[in-house]
């Protein structure tokens, strides 16, 4: 619930869902890269905490389509 929380107070205003079934899912740790990314764009008043719930909620809803194992 947190993390869709976030996603909905920081990411939906500028990007699509990322529950799209068509696209594939990410690692982890190309979560972690993206939301530092963004966390440079936008996000900066993120905290580590916020940062760590939005991947585990990009992760977890994009879980199987991933490339490789996260």
């Amino acid at each position: 619930m947190h993390g869709y929380a976030l996603n909905n107070k920081y990411c939906v205003s500028c990007h699509d869902s990322v529950a799209d079934p068509g696209k594939p899912g990410f690692t982890r740790d190309t979560w972690h890269l993206i939301i530092n990314i963004m966390h440079k764009n936008g996000l900066e008043n993120l905290s580590a905490e916020e940062s760590g719930a939005l991947v585990d909620y990009f992760y977890k809803i994009r879980k199987g389509l991933e490339r490789e194992a996260g």
